[in-house]
């Protein structure tokens, strides 16, 4: 019974978001909102593949976040403060709750240590210079390398962000994981 609930309610959602959707873009207020699922199901069938995220994220400003301009590939540092803004949910610093979850969806791979050593000043939340400082330590930067060249290009760190949103690993993601995912993080976008 409580299965058919969920999926009952996941179809009440996809619909709903596929209707505010329309609705948002017929309102005449110019182009609709680059968080609104349908903005990124581009061939509309509910759920979004790594290329319609990949496409996504270039035409709205994603990987201005973590690429300088002129550069092809995402620097260490940047890549670090972009992440710092994303795990930093309550807006305070990376608490050691929020690091762990970070960690463990974003960089699940990688062996980060204790959030103690990469909190320098001990006080409790990392700061943006002890983000960065300790994902060089760690190497997080190899989390992101699909192909071991030591560099992130833009579709390794979008194939990365698709995997985050993806909850249940089926290499789509859904309205309801895109909606959990913009809940979870703050989105650059």
């Amino acid at each position: 019974m409580y299965g058919m609930r969920t999926l009952a309610f996941g179809c009440l959602c996809t619909g709903m978001v596929a209707a505010g959707a329309t609705l948002s873009a017929c309102r005449g207020g110019g182009e609709p909102d680059p968080r609104e699922f349908a903005v990124l199901d581009t061939d509309g069938d509910q759920s979004v593949t790594r290329e319609e995220f990949a496409l996504w994220g270039r035409d709205h400003g994603l990987l201005e976040t973590f690429v300088s301009p002129g550069e092809k590939t995402v620097g260490e540092t940047a890549l670090a403060r972009g992440l710092f803004e994303l795990w930093n949910v309550e807006g305070t610093g990376i608490n050691e709750n929020e690091w762990t979850e970070g960690a463990r969806l974003w960089l699940p791979a990688a062996d980060l240590g204790y959030f103690t050593n990469w909190d320098v000043n001990r006080n409790g939340v990392l700061d943006e210079n002890e983000m960065v400082a300790g994902f060089s330590h760690s190497g997080g930067l190899r989390a992101f390398d699909e192909d071991g060249n030591g560099q992130i290009a833009p579709n390794e760190l979008l194939a990365q962000f698709h995997r985050v949103f993806d909850e249940n690993g089926d290499e789509r993601v859904d309205s309801g994981e895109w909606a959990s995912g913009l809940e979870r993080w703050n989105w650059p976008i």
